[in-house]
């Protein structure tokens, strides 16, 4: 049986359409077009289409195919019409059903039998949905859609497509990818070299784009339905030129999970619900584990994956999450998918930093230079460096970190003393550390002062001010930035993950992570970021 399945998120705020195409050319493709609304109050009446389109010779191709919608819980579905063909009961089916206690809608489209469409290629599903009367003004609606279609050789395979909200101004744009309640940063692109200054009701991250106007930003976590704005301003022809967007916070979509799939089945079997309960409790820790393994396949950064390895991990989540759904479920599917997620999991959380020993980590310690030197090698070329031979008269080529000095060197990451030392096995400073990001992340100098601390004579005041605008390392205080202060091995472990984009996924690294460590205790603050940072 060959699967084509999508689910996504779909926002609708200052978008006057989203046509997108889901699928290649000899596939199905479904495009959502949405309503043309800035926001919308209880009672208006709101009107979304999906237009389907299928490939050439589909018939040779398909079987059959359905295309769900799961509307917004704020939505009523008042009315559904189909284009381009006529309904056949048990042959071509449109039907509208209510699930999670009827707080949500279904709308399915069931093509049971595709020569009933008689070689027609276009359908167009128009479902007319009403505001609910308990609900204020709104600025978002999330409608998921799931496409399942079986083709006539056996064959399986999933695809998954994600939108990203889009808000267009007069003189620039900004893309801002999905912000969840679980994000810890922003992402999106905008006018290159851009100041971004990120807000709630108060300012809650700054940062800058890059060269290709790429931004990542580091943010505190907020609540659902929380209202950011992105702010960018850049100089052109010395005008200030501005850009803003607006995106607000949503749940990962959980709807089409462990809630439906019980009501589908109390449905179903019309029995007890206790015994539907107790039946699905057999099971409910395989499905558990899946569900950690797919939300922790989503939040990878797989920042320097090759496409290969990127599209492996996006066709294994969305695989996951379609088992999550399908009705009749197979423990071996789940056991296959779920032993190929974690697999892939742990190859992406390929580690950086190791322990002093084999059961000692000791994050309290102070990191050396010569540590220092070691990861940040690892990190810009994937493996320990070899070959590489250093001028540093205190640096033996028979250390074992004598390669990541010569390269770090070499690159421009780190540096040593005039009298041609490097002094392996100094305790790094705070302020040096900072220099160190900024040379590995070729940050752009920002001058603008930010602690109290750090004159503007400090050797290292750029690289300070530009770390933390870029929200990589904060200060001791709101105004103190400590810069002669050693930096312990676990605060290293802390900012290279924010630097990274690699955020500790806390149900994944509690269900499937080993701590071999035996000072790195859970009460610890950094026992994520440790376990994160050494790919436990």
């Amino acid at each position: 049986m060959k699967i084509k399945k999508i689910l996504c998120i779909c926002l609708a705020f200052i978008i006057l359409s989203f046509p997108v195409n889901l699928f290649a050319k000899e596939e199905i493709q479904v495009i959502l077009e949405q309503p043309a609304k800035l926001s919308a109050k209880a009672g208006e009446d709101l009107y979304y289409y999906i237009d389907v389109n299928l490939p050439e010779n589909y018939e040779t191709i398909y079987k059959s195919f359905v295309v769900t919608v799961l509307t917004d819980k704020n939505l009523s579905v008042e009315d559904i019409s189909l284009r381009g063909a006529q309904r056949e009961k048990g042959k071509i089916d449109l039907k509208t059903s209510s699930v999670k206690n009827n707080t949500q809608y279904l709308t399915t489209l069931s093509v049971n039998d595709l020569g009933y469409l008689k070689g027609v290629k276009n359908l167009k599903v128009g479902i007319k949905t009403r505001v609910k009367s308990n609900v204020s003004n709104v600025e978002n609606f999330k409608n998921s859609i799931i496409v399942t279609s079986v083709n006539n050789d056996g064959k399986e395979n999933t695809d998954q497509k994600n939108f990203q909200s889009q808000t267009k101004v007069e003189d620039g744009s900004i893309k801002v990818e999905t912000i969840y309640t679980d994000s810890d940063f922003v992402v999106g692109t905008t006018n290159p070299m851009a100041k971004i200054d990120i807000s709630t009701k108060e300012k809650i991250g700054q940062g800058f784009s890059d060269k290709d106007g790429n931004f990542k930003i580091n943010i505190p976590r907020q609540g659902e339905n929380t209202s950011i704005n992105i702010l960018a301003t850049w100089n052109e022809n010395k005008v200030e030129k501005k850009a803003n967007a607006k995106a607000l916070v949503v749940v990962r979509e959980k709807s089409l999970d462990k809630d439906l799939l019980l009501s589908e089945e109390n449905e179903k079997n019309k029995k007890d619900p206790q015994d539907v309960n107790m039946k699905k409790n057999k099971n409910l820790g395989d499905l558990e584990n899946l569900q950690i393994l797919v939300n922790a396949g989503k939040n990878l950064n797989p920042q320097d994956a090759s496409r290969e390895n990127f599209a492996k991990i996006k066709a294994l989540v969305a695989t996951g999450e379609y088992l999550l759904v399908k009705t009749d479920k197979n423990p071996e599917e789940i056991n296959k998918i779920s032993n190929d997620l974690l697999e892939t999991i742990k190859f992406f959380r390929k580690p950086y930093m190791n322990g002093v020993s084999k059961n000692e980590f000791k994050g309290y310690a102070p990191m050396t230079r010569a540590q220092a030197a070691a990861v940040f090698a690892l990190l810009s070329n994937k493996t320990m460096p070899s070959g590489d031979y250093s001028d540093f008269k205190d640096v033996s080529q028979e250390m074992w970190y004598a390669d990541a000095v010569a390269y770090v060197e070499k690159n421009g990451i780190m540096a040593g003393y005039k009298d041609s030392t490097f002094k392996p096995n100094k305790k790094l400073t705070r302020a040096e550390f900072a220099q160190i990001v900024m040379n590995f992340k070729k940050l752009n100098q920002i001058s603008d002062k930010t602690f109290s601390d750090v004159k503007e004579d400090h050797w290292a005041y750029n690289a300070i001010n530009s770390v933390a605008k870029w929200g990589f390392m904060s200060g001791r205080s709101d105004k103190k930035f400590a810069p002669d202060q050693g930096i312990k091995r676990e605060e290293v472990a802390s900012v290279i993950n924010r630097m990274e984009g690699r955020r500790p996924d806390r149900a994944f690294i509690d269900k499937f992570s080993e701590n071999p460590f035996k000072d790195v205790k859970k009460s610890n603050w950094a026992y994520y970021e440790i376990l994160e940072a050494t790919g436990k």
